[in-house]
């Protein structure tokens, strides 16, 4: 069958790319399923695979180009023979020497430079691998191949500015191979050329959808950065883009437990940006943290809901929660430090579990000496982290009633002075005037129990506080 004639089956006509032949098999495919129209599927099916092996043959024909372009003698094709068997061990470093040999025999002939130029790459040599795709750019400056090898390498090398130069030249060409588009929008992004970055993504799902989600992977990968830059463009397209991204994880839910790192790289993307991109709102001036950690949120739900995996779950709002703490303005070191290490520590499971002990301790002594204007701090905590919450709540309930404040103080010092040799604080830098006023009497084991002077107090005694309540209910809590 004729190529016009396998296209015709597809609906199509013309010059078309291989993507669109593959979109154009998958729209036909859903049309004429196999078990309503078995002979139809297996006529778009037939038109299909040899249009595919057509286009083979076609998308080879650059480098055929280049493999033509050798001296015509035994001796030359036997380096040519070396260089390809070489690459077929992975022998990277002697490919490499056999084909320099070649060209200071022979010359620069493309089917020389252009093996070269990949080994060097691969070797990490980015700077001669760059000379020499000029060199076969300019040579066979209508193969888009060869620009989109070119670009590679230069975002190898650093050379962004350039890439992105390279890359449009490859793209004004017609080229649209997936893997070209990914690395030219990661190329866009790095630039900071934000809109491109958005029309290449766009671009990309568009094709992803037509040719049937089939790699769930890539469209999490193009997801995540399209919302990176939706949130540096406007609200306007971060809110596009959020429904966008809504859609595709959808159509991939059924294959989401493969992939689940991706999927969480996509939710936590839009509070990624200021890490990634430098000042906040300087970049985006009309999208607040706010608002993107709405979306984040949003699309936490929505990934919870699909996934039904408690164990997931828990770690995903772990880090969901833990990615605001950064630019929350309305909280204290101590209460930031705190639940940095508990949402890290999923749930304070660490392998120094003292270290979280330290860090609440501190956060506790801040509190006290704040009271009751920490009040305020502690209930918006309790509102945006209610899982590290639950660790100061017995705290909490005990400042609301306590009325001595120097007994509480001494004894959190107690502890924390013994854990402050192991760890820096911030408590004693704030109020020098308690440094070391707690003093401690230590029997032979450094690490050992502290010796209290004085009677003890019973578990079912009044808690020395003055709040009225026995010991084991109220400051006895922490023992």
């Amino acid at each position: 069958m004729k190529r016009e004639e396998n296209l015709h089956v597809l609906g199509l006509e013309g010059e078309v790319s291989q993507d669109e032949i593959k979109r154009a098999y998958f729209r036909m495919v859903r049309r004429h399923p196999p078990e309503k129209d078995p002979e139809m599927f297996q006529k778009i099916r037939s038109a299909y695979e040899e249009l595919n092996r057509q286009d083979k043959s076609r998308d080879d024909l650059w480098y055929t180009k280049i493999n033509n372009d050798a001296p015509q003698n035994s001796i030359a094709q036997w380096y040519l023979k070396n260089i390809n068997d070489m690459y077929g061990k992975s022998n990277l470093e002697k490919a490499a020497r056999i084909a320099e040999e070649a060209i200071s025999l022979f010359g620069k002939y493309s089917c020389f430079v252009f093996p070269l130029a990949i080994a060097q790459r691969e070797l990490g040599e980015t700077g001669k691998a760059i000379k020499n795709f000029e060199y076969l750019v300019e040579k066979f400056p209508e193969e888009p191949m060869l620009l989109y090898n070119l670009g590679i390498t230069q975002c190898m090398r650093g050379f962004i500015n350039k890439a992105c130069d390279t890359y449009e030249k490859c793209y004004s060409q017609g080229f649209r191979n997936t893997d070209f588009l990914q690395s030219y929008a990661s190329c866009c992004l790095e630039k900071k050329n934000i809109k491109k970055t958005i029309a290449l993504s766009q671009e990309l799902l568009s094709l992803y959808r037509e040719a049937g989600w089939q790699n769930p992977d890539e469209v999490l990968i193009e997801c995540g950065r399209y919302l990176v830059a939706a949130v540096l463009s406007s609200v306007k397209e971060l809110s596009l883009a959020k429904e966008e991204v809504i859609q595709a994880i959808t159509a991939v839910r059924y294959r989401l437990e493969d992939h689940k790192g991706k999927l969480l790289d996509v939710v936590l993307a839009p509070t990624v940006v200021p890490g990634m991109m430098g000042n906040f709102d300087k970049k985006s001036p009309k999208v607040s943290f706010e608002m993107a950690y709405k979306v984040t949120r949003d699309l936490f739900d929505l990934a919870v809901q699909m996934l039904r995996n408690d164990a997931w779950q828990i770690i995903l709002t772990q880090r969901v929660r833990g990615y605001a703490l950064d630019y929350d303005k309305n909280l204290s070191e101590e209460f930031k430090s705190f639940a940095e290490v508990f949402y890290d520590d999923f749930g304070g499971e660490s392998d120094d579990p003292s270290f979280l002990r330290f860090l609440l301790l501190e956060l506790e002594l801040c509190i006290l000496e704040d009271w009751p204007e920490s009040r305020k701090s502690a209930q918006e905590f309790e509102e945006k982290y209610p899982e590290a919450y639950e660790k100061i709540k017995p705290f909490i309930e005990i400042m609301e009633h306590r009325s001595n404040a120097e007994w509480t103080r001494t004894t959190l010092l107690q502890e924390y002075v013994r854990l402050e040799k192991y760890y820096e604080g911030t408590y004693f830098i704030k109020h020098p005037e308690y440094q070391r006023v707690q003093k401690q009497i230590w029997d032979s084991n450094a690490n050992g129990p502290i010796h209290k002077k004085g009677k003890k107090i019973g578990r079912n005694d009044p808690c020395p506080c003055g709040s009225g309540k026995k010991y084991k209910k109220c400051c006895g809590r922490f023992e």
